[in-house]
């Protein structure tokens, strides 16, 4: 696996244009980390995909771990048929996964599921209408303006999706469409190449 590498530099990429190094992290650690994002390989085209749909992801990003299953491989097969001189389609195929530190539990308690917002019976995910202001939003700017709006955010369940363009069997998120965080009051969106990828089974 070349593109294996234990760390990964981010340059300039910080708010104040600082450099900060993220770091493999060992798979029996990986209960006191939340996923943040992935993406296919190379590394830099990985990070710039799991980036793209969550808020902050640059401070918040400390770690990765790399599988040669799942996005990545289905990515590379995509880009080999359509593209293939693009550097994801001459890669290992690898999928790179993306980490923030747990919230603590006391932080993790005081959340509230925000009204508008109910659990699927069937998926266990959350689904319905969430006002903007009553969600965390970890960036300073986007807090100030949400704070007071009276913006309604959809949320899907994976009920809700569709049906898995590889297998037609399972279900997968719709693409461009918001799921809801309750470990951390967030919602994270679903990319548009999610509808081109496939479910989990067909990744692996």
């Amino acid at each position: 696996m070349e593109e294996n590498q234990d760390s990964y530099e981010i340059g300039g990429l910080l708010p104040d244009g600082s450099r900060k190094a993220i770091y493999r992290l060992p798979e029996s650690d990986l209960k006191n980390y939340k996923i943040l994002g992935k993406g296919g390989g190379p590394i830099g085209i990985a990070f710039a995909m799991a980036f793209k749909y969550c808020p902050n992801f640059y401070e918040r990003v400390i770690g990765y771990t790399v599988s040669e299953e799942g996005i990545g491989k289905m990515v590379q097969e995509l880009m080999r048929e359509r593209l293939p001189d693009h550097p994801q389609a001459k890669s290992g195929g690898f999928t790179y996964t993306f980490y923030e530190k747990l919230y603590t539990e006391e932080k993790a308690d005081n959340n509230k599921i925000p009204d508008g917002l109910y659990r699927c019976e069937k998926c266990g995910e959350y689904k319905g209408r969430v006002m903007a202001k009553d969600l965390n939003w970890d960036d300073n700017a986007i807090k100030e303006t949400k704070k007071e709006s009276e913006e309604y955010i959809d949320v899907s369940c994976l009920c809700e999706g569709i049906l898995c363009p590889k297998c037609k069997t399972n279900k997968i998120h719709r693409p461009i469409s918001n799921s809801y965080y309750e470990e951390s009051n967030t919602i994270g969106r679903w990319p548009y190449f999610t509808g081109m990828i496939g479910c989990e089974k067909c990744r692996k």
